[in-house]
């Protein structure tokens, strides 16, 4: 939210992933790779940041959980 996004959407893999979908402004790029960095999370970016672009521009973080733990088991309700 610090650098003008939003979450579009999320997903959760048991307790061993996670992805977001977010948009933000194209020039908040930088400061939201320089703020995940501050939190110890390092950003892989695939391709080119985009400089100097004007418009927003949607993004994926994805997060791997590594610990011992089992898998989360959830009820699945009957559809149909």
């Amino acid at each position: 939210m610090a650098c003008g996004g939003w979450i579009e959407n999320q997903t959760l893999f048991s307790n061993i992933a996670a992805t977001i979908n977010l948009e933000m402004p194209s020039t908040a790029l930088g400061e939201f790779q320089k703020d995940l960095a501050q939190r110890g999370l390092i950003a892989h970016v695939e391709g080119e940041l985009p400089s100097g672009a004007a418009g927003d521009i949607r993004s994926t973080v994805s997060l791997t959980f590594s610990h011992d733990e089992p898998d989360m088991k959830r009820v699945v309700p009957p559809f149909g």
